[in-house]
């Protein structure tokens, strides 16, 4: 790989194949970080690529339970009207949400979620949007749906980073683990 594909190998959503998703070595990536993990690339063109992952040891003691039951991710019950227009990037992050205890509306589009919040009688208790999204960006769909719903809280996501969420409002940088989301749902929500 050249030194343009190296830099951006690891962006959810950047691929180089044709039908691909650009979700394997981000969710990868994700994945051996979590677990406290590193990962490196050497690579050459014309001579091929080489992984490096680095895992901690396991351990048996009961210390290291007691700390991996410590770090587990905060859980919740509350409703979050989640909103991603890429179906393979909203399926992972709808299985994490309900992983979590999370009741989940997911919409691939703003219209869709607009939809969906309307005809769901009881209270939706947080947003997930990605700013990015097709025919109204995730900023302006947020805006309409606190009209509606002002109690509701909102939680941005973007793999390009914080420049257009509002200031004051909770962000998340994809991509995510699943510890990360939900540690960032509980403060939005707080």
């Amino acid at each position: 790989m050249d030194s343009q594909v190296l830099s951006r190998l690891f962006e959810p959503f950047f691929t180089t194949k044709e039908h691909g998703t650009g979700l394997g070595l981000a969710t990868s990536y994700g994945i051996i970080k979590e677990n406290e993990g590193n990962l490196r690339v050497d690579s050459t063109p014309g001579q091929g690529t080489t992984f490096y992952i680095d895992l901690p040891a396991a351990g048996s003691g009961s210390e290291e339970l007691e700390t991996a039951l410590e770090k587990r991710a905060p859980c919740g019950t509350e409703t979050i009207l989640l909103v991603e227009d890429e179906d393979p990037v909203r399926r992972v992050v709808e299985t994490m949400l309900k992983r979590h205890g999370y009741q989940v509306l997911a919409s691939a589009t703003p219209q869709d979620a607009l939809a969906a919040a309307e005809q769901h009688r009881d209270a939706i208790h947080l947003l997930i949007t990605d700013i990015m999204l097709p025919g109204m960006s995730g900023r302006k769909m947020a805006e309409c749906l606190l009209a509606r719903r002002p109690n509701m809280k909102v939680l941005y996501v973007s793999g390009f980073g914080d420049s257009k969420a509002p200031s004051d409002a909770q962000f998340l940088q994809k991509p995510f683990s699943s510890e990360e989301l939900a540690a960032k749902i509980r403060e939005a929500l707080q």
